[in-house]
């Protein structure tokens, strides 16, 4: 492809998205990122070009990288970022992929309303990609590859240089007087994208030359064949008559009339519109295997990365990992004192004509949060007994994975109040005496949690 044809193509692209107030290259100072920066830095789009560079600091030579692409727009007077990570990968954690996911988490969060960032993705990037996600096994989703356009937060990321090649870079840039880095992670062998790269497509590209090519036209076609399968999944959810609003609840019984092709297709979807990376193959099946086809009363769940799915009241629910809590924490609160608890949120009592609790029965220097203990009680404003707090929270639909992070205020070792939803009918104010109300920050996301996992459930499990 000669270098007219090649501006032509990113042109084509970028002519589609008149109004963008900004285009943003993602500048790795790398021989792909910079031909691109060079080929924007020459055409009509100038005026809205800069430059967003990610410092991962995993490399000794990341500042020096940083400086080189600095200097690079410098020199074609472009604006240039620089946005720093500080990256810990865990023992056992792929590098690549968590300087990935946190590179695009920083360039989304850049990203304006309508603004672009692009990417210098080329046609064997994409020919690697495929044949890696074949090696893994994916699916129809995961041979298609690269999107050649895709949201990104407020904005789109594009790859307009898709159908180019690196040859037609290298020449390029050559030609150009345009210098690089190199990463050496694109060396190492012991990763899986280079040891493809340098070991195995050499002697594919020797017998088959056109390769390239022909796996981006497998790649289109299963990319087409993704759009089909995600319209499909889409007609299949409303016909279940789920909706954006119900998030991430989805109906088991409706889910269960689809036969087991769609609904692992209605589930991937389903994951993906909840902005989760959907499961392994394996994990999917023991979603339909273990968590939907548990006997009632039960609530399995299958986890992966930083979610799971639970079954609840009929439901299949997404849940993201929550911050850890110690279920023996414990600590004194005083009146318009703020306590803040182990998952970040607040708590307090606060004097109010509406308040729920009578100001005069609540001895300060005797009241505490915590947790909810086994056995604890609670007098309920009907009737003459009292119930458990395990029971209260069962019969109100409180998934079993937040009733134990639900704050407790309890005077010595009676409840008072748990949450701001059940006062011990003891401790309830009276007209005319002094009130105070037992506040919890997340009681508002709280209510709006169980009133999405309620909404559109099915009648069976009414019991957990």
């Amino acid at each position: 492809m000669s270098d007219e044809a090649t501006l032509d193509v990113i042109a084509d692209v970028l002519r589609g998205y008149p109004q963008a107030p900004r285009i943003h290259v993602a500048l790795s100072g790398g021989l792909d990122s910079h031909c691109l920066l060079h080929w924007l830095s020459h055409s009509p789009f100038r005026d809205r070009l800069s430059a967003l560079h990610v410092h991962h600091g995993l490399q000794p030579a990341a500042d020096h990288w940083a400086e080189i692409c600095a200097g690079q727009c410098a020199a074609r007077c472009v604006p240039f970022e620089l946005l720093k990570l500080h990256l810990a990968p865990r023992p056992g954690e792929s590098v690549e992929a968590v300087a990935r996911d946190a590179r695009y988490h920083a360039l989304r969060a850049r990203l304006g309303p309508g603004e672009l960032l692009l990417t210098a993705h080329h046609r064997d990037d994409q020919a690697e990609t495929v044949l890696l996600q074949l090696f893994r096994g994916c699916g129809v989703p995961g041979i298609a590859g690269m999107a050649p356009d895709q949201p990104l937060g407020p904005g789109r990321h594009l790859r307009p240089m898709l159908d180019v090649d690196r040859a037609t870079l290298t020449d390029y840039a050559r030609r150009a007087g345009l210098d690089w880095v190199e990463d050496p992670m694109n060396q190492d062998r012991h990763l899986s994208r280079a040891y493809l790269r340098h070991e195995v497509l050499p002697a594919v590209r020797a017998h088959w030359p056109g390769f390239t090519r022909a796996l981006a036209r497998s790649a289109h076609h299963a990319a087409e064949a993704t759009d089909l399968l995600g319209q499909l999944a889409r007609a299949d959810l409303e016909r279940m008559g789920w909706t954006p609003a119900h998030g991430t609840a989805l109906d088991i019984q409706r889910l269960s009339e689809l036969n087991l092709s769609r609904q692992r297709n209605v589930l991937r979807f389903w994951l993906g519109a909840c902005g989760v990376r959907p499961p392994s193959q394996s994990r999917l099946q023991r979603v339909l295997d273990e968590v939907m086809q548990a006997r009632p009363g039960r609530q399995p769940r299958v986890a992966w990365s930083n979610v799971s799915v639970w079954r609840h009241r009929g439901q299949l629910v997404l849940v993201r990992a929550l911050p850890p809590v110690d279920p023996g924490f414990k600590a004194d609160l005083e009146l318009d004192q703020v306590l803040e608890l182990q998952d970040g949120s607040r708590v307090w009592l606060e004097s109010r004509t509406d308040g729920l609790l009578d100001a005069g029965r609540l001895t300060e220097h005797n009241l505490c949060v915590a947790y909810r203990r086994a056995g604890v009680r609670l007098r309920t404003p009907l009737g003459a007994g009292s119930s458990s707090v395990s029971r209260l929270l069962q019969s109100a639909g409180v998934p079993v994975w937040l009733r134990s992070r639900i704050p407790i205020l309890y005077q010595g070792e009676q409840v008072v109040a748990v949450g701001e939803r059940w006062i011990d009918r003891r401790y309830m104010s009276r007209p005319g005496r002094p009130a105070v109300s037992f506040r919890w920050q997340n009681e508002s996301l709280f209510d709006t949690l169980l009133a999405r996992i309620q909404s559109g459930r099915s009648d069976t499990d009414r019991t957990t």
